[in-house]
């Protein structure tokens, strides 16, 4: 059979849930799920993307496997109730309804629907800078109006008033040359936000690190902020706080008791270094999907940047 680029059935939300997990799934999966269950998994994938012979066929062998998989992943469906329903943040439905307005009030101006003196008001308006929570990454005349508030002009300009100052002496020029480079620094990262390509360029270099190579192969993001931040996401967004338990990791039989013990809820793990897997083992299997290891760190805790696996 042939393989098509999208999916040849109009698939339901769960057959949607299990490819979004196949596809997620670290090249290093294997290390924690075993490989009748990965191969599971490939063969829905396959069987939603593959040009069928028979339409009717195929759609009676998706409902089959979605059952079998729901049956092998059980917890990965609790779980998937339990999370709170989200939708787009206050901030992002700021901005789409301000963007529609600009495209609006372009548009006017475009097919000139309005008068001189009223292009000019609009023009005013598509140049107010906005700073509102959540505004997306700067544009060069965001950052060039910050600099005029924060310094009063770029650093490039306040550059050459080196020598008017009186300064000569090499030393101090290197002082001088240093401050510069600080306050340019300072304005620029503050109007910085982390690209997709940033992100997957830092845990990629997180996950060559020896401190939590025993959990290679977990899906795996970064949290901008504390593990105690990280934790009270957890509680407060994505669940509620009753059904997270937060526990320090000492060794694999301590944490598979306290798993044992509490077969509802979901638990956030604080680790400090995991160099090897202890959880290979196919006992922990049933359990995996409600475990979050968060990085506890010392590097953590003095960078406020945590790994989440």
């Amino acid at each position: 059979m042939r393989t098509l680029k999208k999916a040849n059935q109009k698939l339901g939300e769960d057959a949607l849930d299990f490819i979004d997990l196949y596809l997620a799934l670290q090249p290093k999966a294997e290390n924690f799920l075993p490989s009748h269950y990965m191969d599971l998994l490939k063969n829905f994938y396959r069987l939603c993307y593959e040009e069928p012979d028979d339409p009717v066929y195929q759609q009676k062998e998706i409902y089959r496997q979605i059952l079998v998989l729901k049956e092998t992943f059980q917890s990965y469906g609790d779980v998937s109730l339990m999370l709170f329903p989200h939708e787009e943040s206050k901030a992002f439905q700021y901005r789409s309804r301000l963007n529609r307005f600009r495209n609006r009030l372009i548009n006017l101006m475009d097919t000139e629907l309005i008068n001189d003196e009223k292009q000019e008001e609009a023009r005013k308006v598509l140049g107010f800078q906005d700073f509102s929570m959540g505004t997306p990454p700067f544009t060069r005349a965001n950052l060039k109006f910050r600099f005029s508030i924060l310094l009063g002009e770029e650093v490039t300009v306040l550059r050459r008033f080196r020598e008017v100052l009186g300064i000569y002496d090499n030393r101090e020029k290197l002082q001088w040359n240093y401050l510069m480079d600080v306050l340019e620094q300072m304005v620029v990262q503050s109007a910085h936000y982390t690209t997709g390509a940033e992100k997957r360029d830092f845990l990629e270099r997180m996950s060559q690190n020896t401190y939590f190579k025993g959990l290679n192969g977990l899906l795996t993001t970064v949290v901008s902020g504390s593990p105690e931040t990280t934790i009270s996401l957890l509680k407060e967004e994505l669940f509620q706080p009753e059904q997270v338990v937060v526990v320090d990791y000492e060794n694999e039989e301590q944490l598979f008791q306290k798993i044992q013990e509490n077969n509802t809820a979901v638990f956030a793990i604080k680790v400090k270094s995991l160099t090897h897997n202890p959880f290979g083992d196919s006992r922990w299997f049933p359990f995996l999907t409600r475990m979050i290891f968060v990085d506890n760190s010392p590097m953590a805790l003095r960078t406020n940047i945590s790994l989440v696996y």
